[in-house]
């Protein structure tokens, strides 16, 4: 008699709050679209939409409504028991929202700005509930939700690829050696470019796990898919991180001499390929200098905002280095307004301080220090440099896909995969059930 293999069944709660954030990150299928249509018809000009956009506003309504409903279940699924947040976790925690309200209190009274500029800088940690809810899907089933949200994802990348095609072929404005910039169902191309770039570290997870746990590899087309798929956006970051990640991708099958080679071999293959991204027939025509000089005018514009050893400390001023203020009441409504500053680290440091700063390379530490596999080191990589041109957690749903990824690789810690994968013991413990039986039938009858 055969039995058929059962695949690994995640539990009632697991399985609804990741439906629950993957119906997050779908918001974007239908958010998006007024902004889509413009960017659509004007030949790629990027819209910055304001605060008082009708359409704007209402596109928002499902995503904030998600996010609160994905809050309250975590919540009450800590409360009843069903999901276990750590002492450790818990600690550290309390020690970032001390912190953070000490750098709002500060910008409140001593910089005296309105409570609304703070309130629009703390939203770098809206999406931070999905990190705490990858951490205690980790800790309850391994890896097991980080496979089932991979699965989950590629009906969300398909939709985008279909979108993508039909912009390359038939948009209009700049256009690189594949044809007209991409954007996918997004308002610009940089929130593209990074979503792309987080997809890839998903099925590069994915993949790699598969292969540890069932000895397959799996995800490879779609991991392929979004990697070609970032070199339609001309953004130069997309494009040569994409490929640092395909090139990793084919690490678990290498031998252990040719894996350390490949590791030391990329930061080489970091600057030729960012050299290759750099070329005008890549970028759409974009002049690369241009851009460089403008990121090193807001290091400049950030460096000068400290003007007393406070503001070190505590920042000088929480949310004066945002889009989102930017959006809501332009770019010069609040003295030391920067706006848009395209860095994670100096937008920290900015309204953080350098404390802030240190605090957020420190949980890069922690996080290495915590996963003793490879995929968790090169998404720390990854995330790392990634911070550097863009204000990485400000575009959704590249920041939210990062935290619940983060999330995961945190609450797998150094547990080493090696338990018997669920169709294989469910077979075999199916097996030994009928060979005890028969063993109790056999003893009857003698």
């Amino acid at each position: 008699m055969t039995y058929k293999p059962q695949q690994y069944q995640l539990e009632t709660f697991s399985r609804r709050l990741v439906g629950l954030i993957f119906m997050l990150i779908c918001t974007t299928l239908v958010a998006n679209w007024p902004q889509m249509h413009q960017l659509f018809s004007s030949g790629g000009t990027v819209i910055v939409p304001r605060g008082h956009d009708y359409w704007f506003i209402l596109s928002r309504l499902p995503r904030e409504a998600l996010l609160l409903g994905v809050v309250i279940y975590l919540g009450y699924g800590i409360l009843t028991d069903r999901a276990r947040l750590t002492y450790g976790a818990f600690r550290t925690l309390v020690a970032m929202a001390l912190w953070a309200l000490a750098c709002v209190f500060y910008t409140v009274t001593y910089k005296n700005l309105p409570f609304a500029v703070p309130l629009f800088g703390l939203r770098i940690f809206q999406y931070l509930p999905l990190l705490i809810a990858g951490y205690i899907l980790a800790r309850k089933h391994k890896h097991y939700t980080l496979l089932e949200f991979a699965t989950l994802l590629r009906w969300y990348v398909t939709p985008i690829i279909v979108f993508s095609i039909i912009q390359v072929v038939a948009g209009e404005g700049r256009k690189t050696i594949f044809g007209a910039r991409a954007f996918g169902v997004f308002p610009n191309f940089n929130t593209f470019g990074a979503t792309l770039l987080a997809l890839c570290l998903w099925f590069l997870c994915a993949r790699i796990l598969h292969q540890r746990i069932y000895g397959a590899p799996k995800y490879g087309i779609w991991l392929g898919a979004c990697a070609a798929l970032s070199f339609t956006t001309g953004s130069r970051t997309a494009m040569t991180l994409s490929s640092i990640i395909v090139i990793f991708s084919i690490y678990p099958h290498l031998s252990k001499k040719a894996k350390s080679v490949l590791l030391a071999a990329i930061p080489i293959a970091l600057c030729v390929f960012l050299a290759i991204a750099s070329i005008p027939a890549m970028t759409g025509g974009r002049k690369v200098e241009k851009s460089n000089m403008a990121r090193l005018k807001f290091m400049q514009e950030v460096a000068a905002s400290f003007e007393t050893p406070a503001d070190l400390v505590f920042g000088s001023g929480v949310g004066l280095y945002t889009t989102s203020l930017v959006v809501a009441f332009g770019g010069d409504r609040f003295p030391g307004q920067v706006g848009n500053v395209h860095s994670v680290y100096l937008e920290i440091v900015g309204g953080f301080g350098i404390f802030g700063l240190l605090a957020y390379l420190y949980a890069f530490l922690i996080s290495f220090r915590k996963g003793s596999q490879p995929e968790t080191g090169f998404f720390l990589f990854i995330v790392g440099l990634l911070g550097i041109p863009h204000s990485l957690w400000g575009y959704f749903p590249a920041d939210a896909l990062l935290l619940f990824l983060w999330g995961h690789l945190l609450g797998s810690g150094k547990d080493t995969v090696t338990e018997t994968p669920p169709e294989q013991g469910d077979h075999q413990a199916q097996h030994a059930a009928q060979d005890g039986c028969q063993r109790d039938l056999e003893g009857h009858l003698l």
